[in-house]
């Protein structure tokens, strides 16, 4: 059916956020600029709270650690989110390690910190300046890693049934974008060095590979969409982008850049060029890895106008959290204000420690260095990425790997079977480059120079071209019922989830694709042959890794696994699409020492044993010594120092821990929010086509998972109190009733009905008063009310600030009552769906008049606040009696 979709964008701009299920939409309000109890220190200036100290006069703090130090400065009662109130309650077994600095400044949605999802204020001014600088022309702020923005950027310029051409060693992120997209793959085979048993970039006798596939997708009668390429690699191997730019834009196709490595590029003369100067259309930086922004923060900046900016807006709410950590936000502004002072020679000392450890290590005999002559194809390599190759010497990377942190202290960013990689940083010293040198000098002397007895590992091209094929798209065998079998019963079906042995890190099976006898025979062969045993990237089926181990076990290989349980496996893949996957595809190594590490870690919690295991040390500030000083002052530097990733042993002890304190039977860790928690829930419950019966109060989470899921909604209208102008939950008057007592008892929520205001909007105006005169910061803000938290950090001298507000404001204003009548039901005025969810986020749409939207179909979620209910859903006819409720206008 063709439509033309109403496409509204109602930003709340209240006072003071709630902000979960209400977030950027409502009707539009006074938006105060409100001072508070700052020892009268700080002004007011564009909504942003900016301090007038020294240090901002002379632009010492960037825009939003400007906000966070000022907003966190204030002498306030803190009735809000999060529970640990400032810090006064955060748990004393974090905070004796990071201190109480970083929980002071974990601020929520406050109005002088702005929105990230409708950027007004300080997070506006630093994606500017971050646009500028990294030369986009505009810049998006990610709490959700690369991870995140690679699944943005897809879902942005793919539709369901479009092709996305991209290589087969992508991370697992664009594997992910697929199933939640629906978008059809063509892979594109990078190439492939046998000596160094690693995957390189797309070089430009490649590129041709890319034009291959365009003209194959032509005679078939399909477009790509979208052509994703990832660069640099691991190892820091870059590809030809311009070329391939060049030949995507004489398609008209725009050109996606997972650039998760290469956020540091064209910041030095001897780093090859960014791939925004390189013609992408968008790219993915992870500014964590290396930059100097806190883990699981990231960039995604857009150049050109390709891509329609609103749809990544868009994709970008239905992805996020909707409960961002300031924190990461402002390190993102901090690392970009660090590398704005000195752009041309901010690199310069780590690229010379670099360059004098490259020759130190060339002259070690036994051990290779991967350089631009390994690659003579190649368009470049980081010089900060360090690779060494031990096979000479008759040894595993492994191997090597374990010596050099045992005996030197030494932790490698990367380890495969033939080579480890070291990662250069803004943090690394000369004394660090002495400790590697020292210990792979160690290794030369220890070791002889036999080479490995074993000949030239098994490349991944030969099987990759005899595979049988794709069956089903990523979306259709994510979903799909699966069955657990044998190797030699699964030859000839579908697999079911992602298998990427590592090395070499290229995916032997992807789900969708037919189950060969030759890749079988790859799968044993990896396990007979070598010691290391790849962690399986979980998709949706567990058989495979239990016929893994056990055919490992039978054939005698040296290696065990930890930790491996029947997981619910649906939603455990769920959350690998949605919380942030660190440093590349998903795997790990288990030797017999590193399995005595881990459970006698899991025993007595001995976190520095368990750390003997990671060999993640991607993070560029270094433990802290490279963190951007414009924030460390703030927080200190402790939360770089331990700022690691752990993804088993004391992180499932902790969740086993948890689960027993909440009576579940298993419990995950979301660093997604609920917001990622809820779209996972969904996903594993409803088939795409299934129904899910829900209120439409629902968070917007409950929205963007159908869109997700492609479930289709049943509505169930929730009680409506309009004296209150609140929508109640499944307990209704029971609620109502303890709210109306103003009874504080054990209730964490305390509502106060304000009477005797002139104007809907007078509580906004009492929340003024209350912040601005009293120091009292609300949780949120209503037509007729006006919410407070109580947590574990709240004292009795909030309370009596809060009392104290409150009979200020009943003494000057008269009980005159609201004007005007009561507000009038309109989920009755719906006049029902037409498209689904999914279907209608994914149709093109147009921004029309109310007056010209009525009987057209709703193309966004339009939620007033107050009252909190969905007035219009996505896919849902516009009738009359909504346009009436606006009063006209675009």
């Amino acid at each position: 059916m063709a439509s033309t979709f109403l496409n509204l964008s109602l930003r709340c701009s209240r006072a003071r956020a709630c902000i979960s299920e209400e977030r950027n939409q409502g009707l539009p309000g006074k938006k105060p600029e409100k001072v508070g109890l700052l020892d009268n220190r700080k002004t007011v200036k564009d909504n942003t709270v900016i301090s007038t100290s020294q240090d901002s006069e002379h632009h010492k703090h960037p825009p939003l650690v400007s906000a966070l130090k000022a907003s966190a400065e204030q002498n306030v009662a803190s009735f809000h989110f999060p529970g640990h109130n400032r810090g006064r309650a955060a748990p004393s077994s974090l905070s004796s390690l990071i201190g109480v600095q970083p929980f002071l400044h974990d601020l929520p949605e406050l109005p002088e910190l702005d929105n990230l999802f409708s950027p007004e204020g300080p997070i506006l001014d630093a994606q500017k300046q971050a646009a500028m600088l990294f030369g986009a022309t505009e810049t998006w702020f990610l709490v959700g890693g690369t991870t995140c923005g690679i699944q943005a950027s897809v879902m942005a310029t793919c539709s369901p049934g479009d092709t996305l051409i991209l290589p087969r060693n992508s991370h697992i992120s664009a594997f992910s974008s697929m199933v939640l997209s629906g978008t059809i793959p063509k892979y594109i085979t990078p190439e492939y060095d046998f000596d160094w048993d690693v995957a390189c970039g797309i070089t430009p006798s490649q590129a041709s590979e890319v034009k291959k596939a365009i003209r194959e997708l032509d005679i078939e009668g399909r477009k790509a969409s979208a052509v994703l390429v990832t660069s640099p690699t691991y190892h820091g191997i870059c590809s030809n982008l311009e070329e391939i730019s060049q030949l995507c834009h004489s398609h008209n196709i725009p050109l996606i850049v997972d650039e998760a490595h290469g956020a540091h590029l064209g910041f030095h003369e001897d780093f090859p060029l960014s791939a925004l100067h390189q013609g992408a259309d968008l790219s993915i930086q992870s500014t964590h890895k290396v930059l100097t922004s806190l883990t699981q923060s990231s960039m995604l900046h857009m150049a050109g106008k390709i891509v329609d900016r609103e749809r990544i807006c868009r994709c970008l709410q239905t992805l996020q959290s909707t409960s961002p950590s300031y924190l990461l936000l402002a390190s993102l502004d901090a690392a970009r204000a660090q590398i704005s002072q000195n752009p041309e020679t901010v690199f310069n000392k780590a690229v010379e420690i670099a360059l004098e450890a490259k020759a130190l290590i060339e002259k070690i005999p036994g051990i290779t260095v991967l350089n631009s002559n390994t690659f003579f194809d190649a368009l470049g390599i980081d010089p900060l990425r360090i690779t060494v190759g031990v096979w000479k010497l008759g040894i595993s990377g492994f191997e090597a790997d374990d010596i050099l942190y045992e005996d030197y202290g030494v932790v490698s960013e990367l380890t495969g079977a033939r080579s480890i990689t070291f990662a250069i940083n803004l943090g690394t010293s000369r004394d660090d480059v002495l400790r590697l040198v020292s210990g792979l000098n160690h290794l030369s002397q220890t070791h002889n120079s036999i080479g490995l007895k074993e000949e030239k590992p098994n490349g991944i091209q030969p099987f990759i071209k005899s595979n049988g094929g794709m069956r089903l798209s990523p979306r259709d065998a994510f979903f799909a019922s699966k069955k657990k079998v044998s190797f030699e019963e699964g030859i000839g079906r579908i697999c079911g989830e992602l298998i990427c042995p590592y090395p070499p890190g290229i995916p032997l099976l992807i789900p969708g694709e037919v189950i060969t006898e030759e890749a079988a025979s790859y799968l044993v062969e990896v396990f007979t042959h070598r010691r290391a045993l790849p962690f399986l990237s979980v998709t949706a089926l567990s058989g495979t890794v239990n016929e893994l181990v056990d055919r490992a076990k039978r054939t005698n290989c040296q290696t065990e696994i930890h930790g491996y349980r029947s997981w619910s496996l649906k939603i455990l893949s769920l959350l690998l699409c949605y919380c942030y996957i660190n440093n590349g595809l998903f795997f790990a190594k288990f030797g017999k020492k590193e399995w005595h590490a881990r459970k006698e870690a899991g025993k007595d919690g001995d976190l520095d044993s368990y750390r003997k295991t990671i060999k993640d040390n991607m993070d560029i500030h270094n433990r802290g010594r490279a963190a951007p000083s414009s924030l460390s002052s703030l927080i200190g530097v402790w939360p770089f120092l331990h700022d690691l990733f752990a993804p088993a042993g004391p992180i499932l002890d902790t969740q086993k821990e948890a689960t027993k304190l909440f009576g579940a039977t298993e419990t995950w860790f979301l660093v997604g929010g609920t917001t990622c928690g809820i779209q996972a829930s969904v996903m594993a419950t409803c088939l795409p086509g299934d129904t899910l019966i829900l209120p439409p109060n629902s968070h917007i989470s409950a929205f963007s998972s159908m869109v997700l899921s492609d479930a289709i909604p049943k509505y169930i209208t929730p009680e409506y109190d309009f004296d209150w102008d609140v929508a109640c939950g499944g307990e209704g008057n029971r609620r109502i009733e303890h709210r109306r007592s103003k009874s504080v008892g054990s209730s964490r929520h305390l509502s106060y009905l304000l009477r005797g205001m002139e104007a809907w909007d007078i509580c906004f105006e009492a929340d003024d008063v209350l912040y601005g005169d009293y120091g009292v910061v609300s949780e949120l803000i209503g037509t007729h009310s006006i919410t407070f938290t109580v947590n574990l950090g709240t004292i009795r001298d909030d309370v009596v600030r809060l009392v104290s507000g409150l009979n200020h404001l009943s003494q000057t204003h008269n009980s005159i009552g609201l004007k005007g009548e009561k507000p009038k039901p309109f989920t009755e005025a719906i006049g029902g769906m037409r498209l689904s969810p999914r279907d209608a986020f994914f149709a093109s749409k147009k921004k029309v008049t109310f007056e010209d939207s009525i009987a057209r179909i709703c193309g966004e979620l339009i939620c007033p606040y107050p009252r909190g209910i969905s007035l219009l859903l996505p896919g849902e006819v516009i009738m009359e009696e909504a346009g009436k409720l606006f009063g006209g206008g675009k």
